[in-house]
């Protein structure tokens, strides 16, 4: 995982090899090697793992999932939908207001990716409902 990659408050999961592993944890700094966390200090950066993008990380921030097995949330007058093409979900902004206006953006993996894309589409952190303990 690049640090290139990681914003402040994005979600990554711990790697030290012991009983800490695969817990989720929240950045909270972030240095050309180094991933910084308020409980954990300063660790390298490949001491975490991104975490994969899941049915019920979406749920957990709020996406809905229509008929058809997409997920969207609406913000705005735009809707930013999800479309499930295991391992990766492609990612569809549409304009409600314009109603024909779509645009296929990118294809992302990762709980950081969706949330990076989500804040530089609003400026607005994605939330989750409530936080996950893993």
């Amino acid at each position: 995982m690049k640090t290139t990659d990681l914003r402040l408050g994005n979600f990554i999961s711990i790697n030290f090899g012991n009983r800490d592993d695969g817990k989720v944890i929240t950045v909270d700094g972030v240095s050309d090697c180094e991933i910084y966390n308020e409980e954990y200090g300063y660790s390298p950066c490949n001491e975490f793992n991104p975490i994969p993008l899941t049915e019920q990380w979406l749920l957990d921030f709020g996406f809905n999932q229509s008929i058809e097995g997409q997920w969207y949330i609406h913000f705005d007058e735009m809707c930013l939908t999800i479309y499930e093409d295991l391992p990766q979900y492609i990612v569809e902004i549409h304009d409600m207001e314009m109603d024909k206006s779509s645009i296929f953006l990118k294809s992302i993996q990762y709980v950081h990716q969706l949330q990076n894309l989500y804040f530089a589409l609003t400026q607005e952190e994605l939330i989750l409902k409530e936080r996950i303990e893993q």
